[in-house]
């Protein structure tokens, strides 16, 4: 289900791994999106601060002054990073998504794309819980990015209660947002893929009971 009318498109989305890695350095021209997928890659595989931007700029195979034209500094290229990251991630959910008709079969399908994700390879978590947990010196540039990522979060979980009989459905979507982050940080923890099954259960029962 494709939810078009929501307010998420111009703040950080995101999807760390095959939508983007699929194609970086593959017909990407483009110096300053060089910069940004390697970037991407280097963040998710090793952490932003030990991420320099020196191995950034040669893996990217750019100039530095491309790197200080388009950015300015790597926190500017850490938010290039995250909102672009945001991008991809809803895009992929839309892409993957379909449009199922009813609410629990929307919820359904994406707690299963989580699984699909949390079995990739390349999959060390959520990028923006992870950004946040080195906030001691990215605080001020990547938590608002977070926090509109997740807000965007809520909003598309929200989108895909549409057409349920529920009498609060903002509360249901929290709380169904609250558990599909609660199952990213396990799977990341635990490496168990399956951690989205047991989501996917615990929250058909909160629409169960919701809907009493």
């Amino acid at each position: 289900m494709r939810a078009n009318s929501q307010p998420r498109r111009d703040i950080a989305k995101t999807s760390v791994g095959r939508r983007l890695r699929s194609i970086e350095h593959q017909g990407v021209q483009e110096p300053a999106m060089r910069l940004v997928l390697t970037a991407a890659r280097l963040f998710n595989e090793h952490g932003i601060h030990a991420t320099g931007i020196d191995r950034i700029i040669a893996e990217a195979g750019v100039a530095r002054m491309t790197f200080y034209k388009h950015f300015g500094s790597k926190e500017g290229l850490v938010r290039a990073v995250m909102e672009r990251e945001s991008k991809a991630w809803f895009e992929w959910l839309d892409a993957e998504l379909g449009r199922p008709q009813e609410p629990r079969q929307r919820i359904s399908a994406f707690f299963a794309l989580l699984g699909k994700w949390f079995s990739r390879s390349d999959f060390k978590g959520c990028c923006f819980i992870n950004a946040v947990g080195e906030r001691d010196r990215l605080d001020n540039s990547v938590r608002p990015i977070a926090k509109a990522h997740r807000k965007a979060t809520f909003v598309y979980i929200r989108s895909l209660l549409e057409g349920s009989t529920l009498a609060d459905p903002d509360q249901l979507a929290d709380q169904l947002t609250i558990l599909a982050d609660g199952a990213t940080v396990t799977a990341m923890v635990t490496g168990n893929p399956r951690t989205a099954s047991s989501a996917a259960k615990a929250a058909l029962a909160l629409m169960d009971a919701a809907d009493l």
